[in-house]
């Protein structure tokens, strides 16, 4: 399960689809909100191309990361 405040990145799945694409395997992020199956992530500059950094993704393309100690 997704919550507030925890850090993500794309799923292997979904990095397969892309190919291996280097701005979606280096997407990391911290989710900010979850509305049923959509997230609003910060991806910060994780994504160069986007003006924000601030993107809504589905849930189901998201893994969690473990915490940094």
């Amino acid at each position: 399960m997704i919550t507030i405040g925890a850090r993500v990145a794309f799923t292997g799945a979904v990095i397969r689809r892309t190919m291996h694409d280097p701005i979606t395997v280096g997407m990391r992020g911290v989710v900010l909100a979850v509305d049923n199956r959509v997230a609003r992530v910060d991806c910060g500059q994780s994504f160069p191309d986007h003006p924000t950094g601030i993107r809504w993704i589905p849930v189901a393309n998201l893994t969690t990361l473990p915490e940094l100690s």
